[in-house]
């Protein structure tokens, strides 16, 4: 580790005795600069950024003590340089590393300079323990909503909870097998990533739960796991911005002389429990009859079109930004007949 320094004395001679004697003994500490004045050294600050600063007490446009207290957090280390023992104690009450009585001897400028080592060790240990921790809480606010992060930093566990409206939203890729047998295994997962991240940016835009992708499906929630009376909404108009992008990545492939994804969206609103289980690879998700009657309104769509149940269409129809198209009862797999509904821009 090179520990990056500054000289700031109006003295040449004390300049280049330390710099010799810096240069000489410790090779780990670089000078990257001298200064002649307090001023001078404060612009000299900013440029290089220096770890550590030796700085004379006695200077004439300033003194080092006055110097030093312009800066309310300094980033970098101080050892004072002074010819009068009675500096000493001020000094240290301004959180100066060390000091150097003038003539500096050798000894006490090696103790000065451990004493540096240990505290950029130190600083050093701290940053990367503090990085560590904002790296970690970012991969885990990756994984569960913040809500149910916190739960569980503050009990050990987050208790399930249920909603008694939930807007959930299905995609599903048309043909995925083919899809699959036509390119090959890395070329699948890229165009995977680069629909289903740009979902992702969508439903966080419009305050919808990414829940899991289940193989080439994608799942999402609005109104968990914080609770909202506008979740049917933010589902419709994150799956209508959803749509857009589909349309225009579908005419870019096309252009480029690639085959697109075609997907089916359906939506139902209901009541669901919602919470994580297990004990290890926490996983937030959702259950309840509402998921699979929203998974029978996907399987029933239409390539390009959103699929409606008549729970979401009861709490929209009023809304003037959309307007249905009635399909009538269709047999649902395990549901019998369900009451559908096509939303139309």
């Amino acid at each position: 580790m090179k520990i990056k320094s500054l000289i700031i004395d109006d003295d040449p001679f004390i300049k280049s005795l330390l710099g010799d004697m810096i240069t000489m003994n410790f090779p780990f500490v670089e000078i990257l600069d001298t200064a002649k004045s307090g001023r001078e050294g404060i612009e000299k600050i900013k440029i290089h950024q220096p770890d550590l600063i030796f700085l004379d007490v006695e200077m004439t446009d300033m003194t080092g003590f006055e110097m030093l207290s312009q800066y309310e957090n300094p980033s970098f280390q101080t050892i004072f340089i002074t010819s009068y023992n009675h500096y000493v104690l001020k000094a240290l009450r301004m959180n100066a590393l060390d000091y150097l009585i003038k003539p500096i001897k050798f000894e006490d400028l090696q103790q000065a300079i451990s004493s540096c080592i240990s505290k950029l060790g130190q600083k050093k240990n701290s940053e990367t323990i503090k990085a560590t921790l904002t790296n970690l809480e970012g991969l885990i606010l990756n994984i569960l909503p913040k809500e149910i992060a916190k739960e569980i930093e503050n009990d050990g566990s987050a208790t399930p909870k249920y909603y008694d409206l939930v807007t959930v939203f299905f995609a599903d890729i048309k043909g995925f097998s083919q899809h699959a047998e036509r390119l090959n295994p890395v070329e699948l997962l890229e165009e995977l990533n680069y629909y289903y991240s740009a979902f992702d940016l969508i439903m966080e835009k419009y305050g919808v739960e990414k829940i899991k992708t289940i193989g080439d499906a994608y799942m999402a929630a609005a109104g968990v796991p914080t609770h909202n009376m506008t979740n049917p909404y933010d589902a419709l108009k994150a799956a209508l911005a959803i749509l857009e992008f589909i349309e225009k990545t579908t005419v870019l492939r096309e252009q480029q002389g690639k085959q697109p994804f075609e997907f089916r969206i359906g939506i139902h609103s209901g009541p669901v429990v919602a919470g994580i289980v297990g004990l290890k690879k926490f996983a937030y998700d959702i259950w309840g009859d509402t998921v699979n009657i929203a998974s029978r309104m996907e399987e029933n769509g239409t390539i390009g079109k959103i699929n409606i149940s008549k729970s979401t269409y009861d709490l929209l129809k009023e809304n003037s930004e959309f307007s249905f198209t009635p399909r009538g009862k269709i047999h649902a797999k395990g549901k019998g007949m369900l009451e559908m509904f096509y939303v139309e821009r």
